[in-house]
């Protein structure tokens, strides 16, 4: 069962008397993506929480409730983009983040970017508002929404006319009896969520 939950900021300590939302703090910034072991998300982001300058760090998950065999219930953060911890910092703390946490492996690189004079490329960067809209797609969904290599050319175009995603525009396809929402962002790929074909209308 999927728990639905209001996307939440945490507070950013920016001066030693000055506490604001690592939202606000870092407002219209973009994200930086750093590459972690496996299973090993929510701890590099637990641990670049505790340095000693604000950082905002962002594992994208959402809320279910697991039921077992022998009648317990428990809630889940099921990672929606594993090996992926997003990240905004003040200027000139980059390498001190990957040190702060031992399963932290490397920045993610943009292979779209050109090669500088180094032969290297720049960092990848996602703009806040794509990973807002991600925030609260993953807060607002009724269904598991799932990564996807799926192309953003399945289906036709569709708009959502009803429920939480109101709104929302993306492509539509079938699969096994069940029609599935696929939603692209041009930074962070496409996701998938199943959707009634009554919230939809052709565009």
């Amino acid at each position: 069962m999927l728990i639905r939950t209001p996307s939440t900021s945490k507070t950013c300590k920016v001066s030693d008397q000055d506490h604001k939302p690592c939202s606000e703090a870092f407002a219209g910034q973009p994200w930086y993506i750093i590459e972690v072991n496996p299973r090993y998300e929510f701890v590099c982001s637990r641990d670049l929480a505790k340095l000693p300058f604000p950082v905002d760090t962002y594992v994208a998950s959402q809320q279910e409730l697991h039921r077992y065999t022998n009648g317990s219930k428990r809630t889940v953060e099921r990672i929606v983009i594993t090996k992926r911890v997003f990240v905004r910092f003040p200027e000139g703390q980059r390498q001190t983040l990957l040190t702060a946490c031992p399963f932290a492996l490397r920045y993610m690189m943009d292979p779209a970017l050109q090669r500088n004079a180094y032969g290297g490329r720049s960092f990848a960067q996602v703009p806040d508002t794509q990973l807002s809209q991600l925030r609260s797609l993953l807060a607002l969904a009724e269904s598991p929404v799932e990564s996807t290599d799926l192309s953003s050319f399945v289906g036709h175009n569709v708009r959502v006319i009803g429920g939480p995603l109101l709104g929302q525009e993306g492509r539509v396809y079938s699969e096994s009896g069940k029609t599935f929402l696929v939603l692209s962002f041009d930074t962070l790929g496409s996701f998938r969520l199943q959707i009634s074909p009554s919230l939809l209308i052709r565009i």
